[in-house]
């Protein structure tokens, strides 16, 4: 029940993944999550950050950056794999909205990413906001807004 400070809860969500040794955590504001937001933060992270090592070739690097923004911390994931086409790209925005809305999973197709759906579900149940766009590096950059709400000091 008590909070959790920003860098743990980002270091526990790379843990859960095969490939952690790749992950770096870059300029993490420090402020805390709030104890009951704790798990479900980490296990969206989670699902962003096996997605960006995943879908990037072995030798890249994925890193991550947590800025406060106006309407809470922004957790940027940037990962220097192949970059999504814009059609790409769109459905896996259309996954994350369809999973937002309370699509059933399995109407998701024979073979979906269910990292997508997962972190579209868990952002309609926590406020959290997702966005994809073409990361600096090459690849994708996975931007997900943090609530106010869920964070304290």
């Amino acid at each position: 029940p008590k909070p959790v400070p920003l860098f743990s809860v980002l270091r526990g969500a790379m843990s859960r993944i095969l490939e952690y040794q790749r992950v770096d955590l870059h300029s993490i504001a420090k402020v805390a999550i709030v104890g009951t937001s704790v798990e479900p933060l980490i296990h969206a992270c989670a699902e962003l950050l096996d997605n960006a090592t995943r879908y990037s070739p072995p030798q890249t690097r994925v890193h991550v950056t947590a800025v406060e923004v106006q309407t809470g911390i922004a957790i940027e994931i940037e990962d220097g794999g192949v970059s999504l086409s814009e059609e790409a790209r769109a459905r896996a925005e259309n996954m994350l909205a369809q999973a937002q809305a309370g699509i059933n999973m399995n109407d998701l197709g024979e073979s979906p990413r269910l990292g997508m759906a997962v972190v579209g579900r868990l952002s309609r149940m926590y406020q959290l906001q997702v966005s994809l766009r073409q990361s600096a590096y090459g690849g994708v950059r996975a931007v997900l807004i943090v609530p106010r709400e869920m964070i304290t000091t």
